[in-house]
This record gives C-alpha cells, structure tokens and sequence, in this order.
C-alpha cells in the first residue's frame, strides 16, 4: 500500500450530486466489456433521500474494455430480499418496497429507464468511506459525485479488490478519504524511489515535486536537474 498523503493536496469533497437516471454520461456500451470483479447488493439512492427511500439495486463491478478499465454499476431490475446478518433492517431491500417508496416527482418510468453508470479510472479523483464501512462515495475529477450503499457486504471489500487495479493513498487528515494518483504521480513515485536519490520520504517528496513543478515549473525543473548532476558527478569520481 502506498504512503498517506495530505488531503491539502487535493480540493476538498464537492457537495454530492444526487444520482439522476437519465443522465448522458449513463450509457448502455455497444462493447461487451470483460468483468474482472462483481459485488452484488450495492444501492444507489439520491444524496437527499431518506434512508427508507432506496431508489435501485445492482452489482458494482470493475470492466476492462478497450478503452481501459472502468468502476460499472448495473442495475438488477427483479429485486429480491437481501440482508445482513449485522445489518438493521433498514438495509434489507424487497423488491415490493422499492416499488411503495417511488415519489411521483421521480416519474413512473424513473425506474425503467436506470442505465448502468461508468466511472473511468482516469476521471476517479478520490472516494471516501462512510456510515460505518456501508457508503462509498466516488468524486470524478470534473466535480461529478456518485453515493454507492453495500448492503451485502462492507464497503472496504470494493476498496480491497480496487488495489489490485489503481493506485491511491490514504489522506493523513482523513482515515476515510482516499486519494487516486494519477500516471505522472505513479511514474515519478516509482523513479524516485528506484533511484533512491533522496534521504526523504519518497511519498513526501513526489507531492512536493508535482506541487512546486506546478507553482514554479521554470525554478523547480532547474533545481531537480542540479540534484541530479550532483549525484551523477560523485557516481563519476567514486
């Protein structure tokens, strides 16, 4: 696992958005993509709803598809009683139930239009734990936030299966916020600490690296290649 890092370096959570059905970016792919994990019993409920009103169950799944990996939930339109042996039953969800708790403001056909939705490992910022280990909260790097309610299992189990596909770190202000690194933080990360080039923490200094590259890209670029030539002339003279 990586090292922490400070949430300073990133924004802070945006104000959720409340999951809405027939958005664009919800689509059905022409391409079958291949599932390399399932969890099943996940709900998606608007940010503002009580807890009595779930909206849909489905699977939360990690897809490989041409155009690389994605988060995918699906919707499972035939709803059957599922529940934990610690849960209240609050979270037990019966297919009858969702059915009474529909508003007329979500339109008759609200449930029959749900889409599956897709959130690219390119465009995750962060997510955070929340209630418990029950609610993971995905933040895409354009601000868009999608709520995720585990009803069969804790919410770490996706985060575990997560690991083994991305690479992210834990905020050192907050236990529950986890922080997705990018291709150029990876990179960078992984050279440093091949080279072994600093006595300080590597995590440490690839933060402040891409912080200062960003403020000061002229000073900042001049400076890493004087640590670098430093090191190349004792190599030469050892």
């Amino acid at each position: 696992m990586w090292d922490s890092c400070d949430e300073s370096e990133c924004s802070e959570l945006t104000s959720i958005r409340t999951i809405d059905f027939i958005k664009p970016e919800m689509f059905e792919p022409t391409e079958q993509g291949k599932d390399l994990c399932i969890h099943t019993g996940v709900v998606l409920r608007g940010a503002n709803a009580r807890e009595d009103e779930i909206h849909s169950s489905g699977t939360l799944n990690i897809v490989q598809y041409s155009f690389g990996k994605c988060i995918e939930w699906k919707p499972i339109e035939d709803s059957v009683v599922s529940e934990c042996q610690d849960q209240d039953l609050e979270w037990s969800l019966v297919d009858t139930h969702t059915r009474r708790t529909r508003t007329n403001s979500e339109g008759g056909d609200s449930f029959g239009r749900t889409r599956t939705v897709k959130i690219l490992f390119s465009d995750l910022k962060s997510f955070r734990v929340n209630h418990g280990g029950q609610q993971l909260i995905f933040m895409q790097r354009d601000g868009t936030t999608y709520v995720a309610f585990f009803q069969l299992c804790n919410a770490e189990s996706f985060v575990n299966s997560l690991k083994g596909f991305i690479k992210f770190v834990k905020s050192r202000s907050d236990k529950n916020l986890y922080l997705v690194l990018d291709e150029v933080e990876t990179v960078l990360k992984k050279s440093f600490a091949e080279l072994d080039l600093f006595q300080e923490n590597t995590s440490d200094y690839v933060w402040k690296f891409v912080k200062n590259l960003h403020n000061r890209p002229y000073e900042t670029t001049l400076e890493a290649f004087s640590k670098l030539a430093d090191i190349w002339c004792k190599w030469i003279y050892i």
